[in-house]
């Protein structure tokens, strides 16, 4: 990190010794929602070496007017409710705009319930305590991604997700575990039963 740092100065200080201000290039970041495709307003922008950072305006851009040339950037986006979004490999050459689009995905939540059956399946009452795991599907594994209890009513939440394809179980003591495959969209309500 501090050899970036100093690179950055170095070049920046070679800018105004030797080098006119017109070989530096320029860059605009804009940050959209990644469903509707609008403009993202209050995205905090970070490009990475030598840490330029922003604010997204009501365009949805950011505009960094005075970057150092040839250098390969990495652009992180964050903004609440969003999924963090990034772009890599963004290649600013000198006397130039460079433009990068990042769309981002809403985060997802997921509610639910366990319950337990009462009379053969007839009736279901909320089961307390309960442990509920999400696991990602990745590559034919699963990785955990959160665990929960449930509360006296039986219900559960995660929040803060990407969509894509999870596993959840429930566990309680004296009960069979009860394991799920679901989807989980973005943007959309989540709600699982389990039993």
């Amino acid at each position: 990190m501090k050899r970036f740092l100093l690179a950055c100065v170095l070049l920046l200080s070679m800018a105004h010794n030797g080098f006119s201000d017109e070989g530096m290039g320029s860059l605009r970041v804009e940050v959209q929602d990644f469903k509707s495709g609008l403009p993202l307003e209050g995205a905090q922008v970070l490009v990475t070496p030598c840490n330029y950072s922003g604010v997204t305006d009501g365009n949805g851009e950011v505009f960094f007017e005075q970057v150092t040339p040839f250098r390969n950037y990495q652009v992180e986006v964050v903004l609440d409710g969003y999924m963090m979004g990034a772009a890599g490999f963004v290649a600013v050459g000198p006397n130039e705009l460079t433009q990068s689009t990042i769309p981002l995905k809403t985060k997802a939540v997921l509610t639910g319930r366990v319950t337990m059956q009462l009379l053969f399946g007839l009736f279901r009452w909320p089961l307390p305590n309960a442990q509920v795991k999400l696991q990602l599907e990745s590559d034919g594994s699963f990785i955990t991604v959160g665990q929960a209890e449930t509360n006296r009513l039986g219900r559960y939440t995660f929040e803060d997700l990407d969509e894509g394809d999870y596993r959840i179980s429930a566990q309680a003591e004296g009960f069979t575990a009860e394991f799920k495959q679901i989807t989980i969209a973005s943007g959309k309500p989540n709600r699982q039963l389990l039993s």
